[in-house]
């Protein structure tokens, strides 16, 4: 039985070629979170007002960089892919994912929280313009010797209406080393793309129900961020300062 189980797809969105998948057994009840340094890449999402998807080729991980060389090279079937990805998490309690962004808390940090629900109507009005396939699913960890025979397996596969299928699949399985960060992901699969980078349409305040500030916030970063967030929409309400470091009374 091989070690890497295949992903199968439900479709929830969309109609014809284009549309929405997820994995099968994915609970959408659950928030999904995501970290983003407060820095020009953040504020050009909220003035913008479009979510960015990079290609995989592009993700600074040296072993997912080699990873999607392998998969997506001239030879290979997923070759007639462009492949398109963004990460999140449902980890929202654990201390270490604001470490892992604030750079020895020298930069502010929010974590939004995003309904699934919402998360599909974005994906959904992509995917119905760009006649693509979107597929959101949670990352499978797995050994380096798992990931390589996984590898030389995909090689060889995609049929005419299983590579965008094969490809969000590959791009959902990570070595076992990053396990705890319990990652998940949407890929986009277009046919014809160029660019390296994507970008989609959104309203930060309705995709957004809930920003927390980093627990290492200061007092001044913390009024800057509140004052910027309340300007593009943000409820008062809705944005709030991790109390992770707060000490505990007796």
């Amino acid at each position: 039985m091989p070690a890497v189980k295949r992903k199968r797809w439900v479709r929830v969105r969309g109609t014809g070629i284009s549309g929405v998948w997820h994995e099968q057994g994915y609970d959408l009840t659950k928030t999904l979170y995501r970290y983003f340094q407060w820095n020009t890449f953040t504020l050009d999402m909220f003035e913008s007002r479009k979510l960015f998807f990079c290609s995989p080729a592009k993700w600074k991980d040296p072993y997912e960089a080699w990873w999607c060389r392998h998969l997506f090279r001239n030879e290979s079937k997923l070759a007639k892919v462009k492949a398109y990805g963004m990460c999140f998490t449902r980890a929202f309690a654990d201390e270490p994912y604001w470490r892992l962004y604030d750079n020895s808390n020298t930069v502010p940090v929010i974590r939004v929280a995003i309904g699934s629900e919402q998360l599909l109507d974005v994906l959904e009005r992509y995917a119905q313009a760009k006649e693509c396939k979107i597929y959101l699913g949670r990352v499978a960890y797995h050994s380096r010797q798992e990931l390589n025979d996984e590898l030389e397996q995909l090689k060889g596969e995609g049929e005419a209406g299983e590579v965008a299928r094969l490809a969000a699949h590959a791009l959902m399985l990570k070595r076992d080393a990053f396990e705890m960060e319990d990652e998940h992901r949407v890929v986009i699969i277009e046919r014809g793309a160029k660019s390296d980078f994507l970008q989609l349409p959104f309203d930060p305040a309705e995709l957004f129900f809930k920003i927390r500030l980093s627990p290492a916030t200061s007092q001044v970063d913390e009024a800057i961020l509140r004052r910027y967030l309340r300007r593009h929409g943000i409820p008062a309400m809705a944005i709030n300062k991790s109390g992770l470091y707060e000490p505990v009374v007796d």
